[in-house]
């Protein structure tokens, strides 16, 4: 809880400072739960399906935190997509971290709706990453008790 109320007042510092430089328009305002939404559904799913192989593999944090950074710092957070060269940017584009930043980012400064494209793949992707969790739960769901 104490999560997301931080989250919710950082998300009002940004958007009052962006209707202050006025880079927030009514636009803007109904594309940014679009965005919002790609980012839950696809960290829940990844949250779910972690947290379901965590108790068979014990170094699952190690590694999920060193997949992590990789993802961080080869998605565009800190730069735009803009200034990364054209060979290089199709490999940017494989990395999931890249559709979340990018729909959030042209969400809130540009006022777009994220790309259907990849708006549609992403959700699919963590829909069917979510429901493969959820199976994946019911079929381990003895297994994981004992473990733990």
């Amino acid at each position: 809880m104490r999560v997301s109320v931080g989250s919710a007042v950082n998300f009002l510092v940004l958007a009052s400072m962006a209707l202050i430089a006025g880079l927030l328009s009514l636009k803007s305002l109904a594309a940014i739960p679009q965005a919002l939404l790609l980012v839950v559904v696809a960290a829940s799913a990844i949250s779910l399906f972690l947290s379901l192989l965590g108790p068979f593999f014990k170094d699952l944090d190690e590694l999920s935190r060193i997949l992590l950074r990789v993802l961080f710092y080869t998605s565009p957070i800190t730069y735009p997509l803009s200034t990364v060269p054209e060979r290089f940017a199709g490999y940017l584009w494989a990395n999931p971290l890249t559709v979340l930043v990018e729909a959030v980012r042209n969400s809130f400064v540009f006022g777009l709706a994220p790309f259907p494209l990849s708006y549609v793949v992403m959700l699919v992707s963590s829909l069917a990453l979510f429901g493969a969790g959820v199976w994946l739960y019911s079929r381990l769901r003895g297994p994981i008790v004992d473990v733990v």
